[in-house]
């Protein structure tokens, strides 16, 4: 199984999502002072999140969420955050891992050197 790392500020959103997160992780880090933590969660998980995410974040709340005010930056960055969230759910959970898998080994092998 692999994991994917997620660094995430502690919004409603996130905590809406523990229960797709390592429930230790998750408990450990909510009392933390800290803005923003480490999530580690399966692959399926996170294809999970981001699917409800694609769904039930509108524009408006899109905003509320990044703290980006309404522009056409905003605009394009929301649409962007819809396109890579479709495209990425299109992927069944293996297949994302067999690429993450082969690009992880790849970044590794080359810092070692």
């Amino acid at each position: 199984m692999v994991y994917l790392e997620t660094l995430c500020t502690f919004t409603q959103t996130c905590k809406k999502y523990k229960s797709f997160i390592n429930p230790a992780e998750f408990q450990k880090y909510q009392s933390s002072s800290s803005t923003s933590t480490i999530l580690i969660m399966t692959t399926q998980d996170f294809l999970t999140a981001l699917s409800s995410a694609y769904w039930e974040i509108d524009y408006y709340k899109f905003l509320k969420m990044t703290g980006f005010v309404d522009s056409q930056y905003s605009l394009e960055k929301f649409k962007l955050f819809q396109q890579s969230a479709k495209g990425l759910t299109q992927f069944d959970a293996k297949t994302l891992e067999s690429l993450i898998n082969t690009e992880t080994k790849k970044t590794a092998e080359a810092a070692s050197v």
